[in-house]
């Protein structure tokens, strides 16, 4: 059964109603939802085995523009230090309600190339040890469609992973542990590189229960090649 982990980046946002005073950027609520096949237990992600315990990720910027004709987005930058395997919240700025055209989360920071913006840790069905460490920065950016909507009271959005495929048919070699990184097993590095964005979705929590329903489970954005 797949379980949701979400992380949740929140914020509570008030719109100018005075003459004269100018609309005030209105804020989203914006859920981050790692979505995986494993079991969940107390702060570790399992099935058939394979463990996951430690996941701790950098998200540096999470950008969202209304017009896309000219080069103008509301941006809100951290870095936000993200544990995947707990919730936590941070503050996302828009420009008001209205229809979305993209969407650019950052993980990493382009200017810090030696610091890593991911590290994953835990153990495989043979009890070997593995950890992922991402170093190369990494962008997702998502064309929206007609239903990437923000309201006048907010909205809701999950930013969706399958870390279970993360690893999918990867050949790992007969090491202990089995590091890898652009330094270490590079092939795999770029593997999970690339199943890291073609495997993300975005998609709206309409309800804002946190939660992706199966109602809901339709993609509003399309992943972009940057």
């Amino acid at each position: 059964m797949k379980r949701l982990i979400p992380i949740l980046i929140l914020a509570s946002g008030c719109v100018g109603t005075d003459v004269g005073n100018p609309q005030d950027k209105n804020d989203v609520d914006v859920t981050i939802t790692l979505e995986t096949d494993f079991q969940t237990t107390t702060q570790t992600l399992e099935a058939e085995g394979f463990s996951i315990i430690e996941a701790n990720a950098t998200l540096f910027a999470v950008e969202m523009s209304n017009n896309c004709d000219v080069d103008e987005s509301a941006l809100t930058q951290g870095p936000f230090a993200v544990d995947l395997l707990v919730t936590e919240s941070i503050p996302v700025k828009t420009q008001g309600p209205g229809t979305y055209c993209k969407a650019t989360f950052s993980f990493g920071e382009a200017n810090k190339p030696l610091e890593n913006w991911l590290e994953i840790s835990g153990t495989l069905p043979d009890e070997r040890e593995f950890r992922i460490e991402a170093k190369r920065s990494e962008k997702l950016i998502f064309n929206g469609r007609d239903s990437f909507v923000v309201d006048d009271d907010g909205a809701s959005f999950n930013l969706s992973f399958d870390a279970l495929n993360w690893l999918k048919d990867a050949a790992l070699p007969d090491e202990n542990p089995v590091i890898i990184s652009d330094n270490s097993n590079a092939a795999l590095y770029n593997q999970f590189r690339q199943y890291f964005r073609d495997q993300s979705r975005l998609y709206k929590d309409s309800n804002r229960d946190n939660i992706i329903g199966p109602d809901e489970r339709n993609p509003i954005a399309d992943l972009m090649a940057n």
